[in-house]
């Protein structure tokens, strides 16, 4: 993978086709759990793209091409949901994230997660559903790691609250 990072941050066009291959449904996935939208998602992951391709000598370093690259999505998503915030948050025909596929549980956890802040939504999805280290997320935020193990305790904290509601307002 590193050589085709290098290649790709050369100009490689294949390496680089590669790249999209590998990263793209993880930058949809960031990109979607940000912008709430799958057409925005995809619009913000494209541009991504499009910047990391065309700044890729800014990443001096093959190891650290995916914080970067993933904090280029976020900063395009969070950019086209700017452009776009007269626009409800809310997509009816965005489909349902495929880890939320089958149980009830995995529905519930799906909407609680919606329900969270973009902050808490965001860090959960980085660790968890990216499966991301708490340093690379700390350089794609750049935040301090304590800052970054911080949050997604209390991101965690806030998701099992909406759980407990949801399951309370289930019972009534």
């Amino acid at each position: 993978m590193e050589d085709y990072i290098s290649d790709a941050l050369k100009g490689d066009h294949r390496a680089f086709s590669y790249l999209y291959d590998q990263f793209a449904p993880a930058a949809l996935r960031l990109s979607a759990a940000i912008t709430r939208r799958q057409d925005l998602a995809e619009d913000a992951v494209q541009e991504a793209f499009l910047r990391a391709y065309r700044k890729g000598h800014q990443c001096t370093d093959p190891d650290r091409f995916r914080p970067w690259f993933f904090r280029i999505v976020i900063n395009e998503s969070r950019r086209i949901l700017r452009k776009n915030l007269g626009v409800t948050a809310l997509d009816a025909d965005f489909p349902t994230p495929s880890f939320a596929e089958g149980s009830d549980r995995s529905l519930a956890i799906a909407e609680a997660l919606d329900r969270l802040s973009p902050e808490h939504r965001s860090v959960l999805v980085l660790r968890f559903l990216l499966d991301l280290s708490e340093r690379e997320i700390s350089e794609i935020l750049k935040k301090p790691v304590g800052t970054v193990k911080s949050r997604i305790h209390y991101a965690k904290e806030a998701l099992a609250q909406q759980l407990k509601e949801e399951e309370r307002h289930d019972r009534s």
